[in-house]
């Protein structure tokens, strides 16, 4: 019974258009180190005003590779980096 009186659309907010989520995902892809509020700064900077919890959405939705690709990069590229200082430190102690 209850289920047939609520029958509202489960879509919050104003749609975005298409241009604005490619130019988010582009930003994201492009700048990785960057967050949620400092991808919205600069789409203020462009004349798109944008939420912080809309940019979250519209990256979630396009997936992983939009995002962790090159952070996962960057982590591996420091990683690799500090064990050859500590291995050099470690043979050095000794």
């Amino acid at each position: 019974m209850v289920r047939k009186k609520w029958t509202y659309p489960n879509a919050p907010g104003r749609p975005v258009p298409d241009g604005v989520r490619a130019l988010v995902e582009q930003l994201a892809r492009q700048n990785p180190r960057w967050g949620y509020r400092r991808i919205q700064g600069e789409l203020l900077g462009l004349g798109h005003r944008v939420g912080e919890g809309t940019i979250r959405r519209i990256l979630a939705a396009a997936g992983p590779g939009s995002r962790t690709a090159a952070v996962v990069a960057d982590v591996a590229a420091v990683l690799t980096t500090q064990a050859a200082g500590i291995l050099a430190c470690d043979s050095s102690a000794t």
